[in-house]
């Protein structure tokens, strides 16, 4: 475990050609740029979730009603 960790900080290419040393490098930056925008898009994703609740425009009333009237079927 303790050798994963070690990894995270430093990772030994020394006896690999400067040509594939290179393309980890290039990796490494591609990866780390895959996770910024991972990450981005999962905080946007988090502020965007709202939830818009349909509305209706409610019909015109003639004449009084009254609060009895209305719920006179409870």
């Amino acid at each position: 475990m303790k050798e994963g960790l070690k990894m995270i900080e430093q990772i030994d290419v020394h006896d690999l050609p400067e040509k594939e040393v290179r393309f980890i490098q290039q990796l490494v930056n591609l990866l780390k740029e895959k996770a910024q925008i991972n990450a981005k898009n999962a905080s946007d994703k988090t502020t965007e979730k709202r939830i818009k609740l349909p509305t209706y425009q409610l019909g015109a009333i003639h004449g009084n009603l009254s609060r009895k009237e209305i719920y006179d079927y409870l």
